[in-house]
């Protein structure tokens, strides 16, 4: 009998009615569903089938395409090809990596007004200023009235799915040099990250928190989760078990398959210094992943800064982006004031 390897889908968010937050789908899941994907009961049902002949792989892709692909809540979707998609060999492109400065006290007053993480705030700006960039993009030649659920030129059901990554260590931010190299701290040298694929909701919307919301509801699901744990283990093991070469291939393939990158990481609260030169911001970026689009959000003191590196190829504009980002905050913010949700 062959043995059928058993693999764990990366599922989409499931989006029911029952909720303000959340918009329903064509065909709503019924209670008990509903209760498997809450963010404390993420349940997902597992099938295993012995088969007592081989596979004929021909008949099963002559036999899917009318059967399972076809089932409304069939989640194995290729997550589609927008202006932010990468061809094959983006890594090798020329890059530009742009950079643009918010304020980190406007982010905090957002995340304390919605009881929410700097880093949920900053994927709700980002979900924000990339349905406004597509939107306009999507729209050239068009006139422009504004990025509203009513003039809106998105294509339906846009499916962008981002690597996200995130630090495993047991003490975050950043640490002293010295303290790093000592035998018996916690903050070890080294890398120590794991990633998740996080689908962004590419969507316009009137009111500018629901990006948050809609942002928040994806992301608690992943953090209460262990795919980075399995990602970062994964990863380890095929890097003891077949080499650096077969380790990097599997990586590859995955992260080919998303859209982008992002990250969020904490940074020095107090000014910090270069031999005796003191730091105004910190812009970190990379270059050379098989993506278009990457993004880094990186606090310091009380500013965020995002950097963008880009395939300009693809991205010819990244100013504008960087710039929808800055607006996307402020629309947020102004949000919560006008409603009275905090105080500046």
């Amino acid at each position: 009998m062959e043995s059928i390897r058993r693999r764990k889908p990366s599922l989409k968010p499931i989006e029911t009615k029952g909720k303000a937050t959340e918009a329903a789908e064509e065909e709503p899941l019924s209670p008990s569903a509903r209760l498997f994907h809450e963010p404390n009961f993420n349940v997902h049902v597992i099938g295993i089938m012995g088969l007592k002949s081989r596979i004929t792989p021909q008949v099963v892709k002559e036999h899917l395409p009318h059967t399972l692909l076809k089932h409304p809540r069939f989640s194995s979707l290729q997550d589609t090809n927008t202006p932010f998609k990468g061809c094959p060999g983006s890594e090798f492109n020329p890059r530009r990596v742009v950079y643009g400065t918010v304020s980190l006290d406007d982010m905090k007053l957002v995340k304390n007004a919605l009881n929410m993480t700097v880093t949920d705030v900053a994927l709700g700006v980002t979900q924000a200023g990339l349905s406004i960039y597509l939107n306009r993009r999507y729209g050239e030649g068009k006139k422009d009235k504004g990025a509203t659920e009513k003039n809106n030129n998105l294509p339906k059901n846009i499916r962008l799915r981002s690597t996200i990554l995130m630090n495993l260590r047991p003490s975050v931010g950043i640490q002293a040099l010295a303290d790093m190299m000592d035998e018996n701290t916690e903050a070890k040298w080294g890398n120590c990250v794991g990633y998740v694929l996080l689908p962004f909701k590419i969507a316009l919307r009137d009111d500018p928190l629901d990006y948050l919301r809609e942002a928040k509801a994806t992301i608690d699901r992943k953090k209460n989760s262990l795919e980075a744990i399995y990602t970062f283990s994964t990863s380890e093991l095929a890097l003891k078990l077949f080499g650096i070469k077969a380790s990097s291939s599997i990586s590859h393939r995955i992260i080919t398959n998303t859209t982008m990158c992002f990250s969020c990481l904490p940074g020095p609260q107090e000014e910090i210094g270069f031999y005796g030169h003191p730091l105004a911001y910190i812009a970190p970026g990379s270059y050379g992943q098989p993506h278009a689009l990457m993004i880094n959000c990186q606090s310091y003191i009380n500013k965020m800064t995002i950097v963008l590196s880009v395939d300009e190829s693809v991205i010819p504009d990244p100013h504008q982006l960087a710039d929808d980002f800055e607006q996307s905050l402020k629309l947020i913010k102004d949000a919560v004031v006008e409603r009275g949700l905090c105080h500046e």
